[in-house]
């Protein structure tokens, strides 16, 4: 029985939000995109938007559900995991305000199916990557109880969402989405990293030092 009265602090679930939208922002993924796309109709992107979404979908429910199971098979501790997580995320937010985006994304068109393009390099590493998982498996674990886990799959099914209709729309908002309007989002979204990063090494280290746990 699936009882939501249990979930105490529903700000986590929007900070979940905001950690994953902060690796997939419009701005970045839609001119990515456009250049994959490129040489494809206007039929196959929307099936390559489809599938992208998909399989972002399918990526991030595996690790809400089996993401424990996973570091267990390698003797990973959830905490320890807080804390290489959060290192992770804390360099890619530092470089996410510092660097510039490059519209001149380095792919080398070839003869590669459309699926096969739609979940690589198109899913997996730019959407699903190790920042994005990362944040699925920490805070799929911040919690016990399966309405927990529920909540953690129905956030991410609406970033995959958000994901479906950048990409179903991108021929439209490609043109809004300048190199400057690019470059202010991505440090925007830099920042929400890396203030998530922090809270994941403090919560990680608080395991092993009482002390230094946060209270909410």
């Amino acid at each position: 029985m699936i009882d939501f009265s249990e979930l105490s602090n529903w700000n986590e679930y929007i900070k979940l939000f905001a950690g994953l939208f902060a690796r997939v922002p419009p701005p970045i993924i839609i001119p990515i995109f456009l250049i994959l796309a490129a040489q494809h109709t206007q039929i196959e992107r929307k099936k390559m938007a489809a599938i992208a979404a998909l399989t972002f979908a399918a990526a991030t429910l595996i690790f809400t559900f089996l993401g424990e199971a996973i570091l267990n098979l390698f003797g990973i501790t959830i905490s320890a995991f807080r804390i290489a997580g959060g290192l992770f995320l804390l360099l890619l937010g530092i470089d996410m305000m510092r660097s510039s985006f490059s519209p001149a994304f380095s792919y080398e068109q070839t003869n590669a199916s459309l699926i096969s393009t739609s979940i690589v390099p198109l899913t997996i590493p730019i959407l699903a990557g190790p920042g994005a998982l990362s944040t699925v498996i920490i805070f799929a674990n911040d919690h016990e109880g399966l309405t927990h886990q529920i909540v953690v799959a129905l956030v991410c099914l609406v970033v995959a969402l958000m994901v479906y209709l950048c990409f179903r729309f991108s021929s439209m908002l490609g043109d809004f989405f300048t190199e400057t309007v690019s470059n202010a989002f991505n440090r925007i979204m830099g920042m929400i990293v890396t203030a998530i990063a922090v809270e994941f090494i403090l919560h990680g280290l608080g395991d092993h030092l009482p002390d230094l746990t946060i209270q909410h």
